[in-house]
């Protein structure tokens, strides 16, 4: 790794923090849940999350891709 680093020396690579990843992860599951027919209140009780926030959740999927919610901006810079 350290090699196929190295040829991006002087560079920088943002690496997603670990509760971003655990936050799409547990988004990714709730839509999954929820195209299953589990209904927002269940949700809303089995992830401890606020009404507003399970329906964001569940409504917003941009083209596929997981949606972040929260600090989405904030990740670590690796400088290469």
């Amino acid at each position: 790794m350290a090699r196929a680093l190295s040829h991006h020396a002087g560079s920088t690579y943002q690496i997603p923090k670990l509760d971003k990843i655990l936050i799409q992860l547990r988004n990714i599951k709730i839509r999954q849940e929820f195209k299953q027919g589990a209904s927002v209140q269940n949700l809303v009780r089995r992830y401890k999350l606020a009404r507003q926030m399970v329906n964001l959740i569940v409504t917003s999927e941009s083209d596929g891709a997981p949606i972040l919610v929260g600090d989405a901006h904030k990740q670590m810079e690796l400088k290469l």
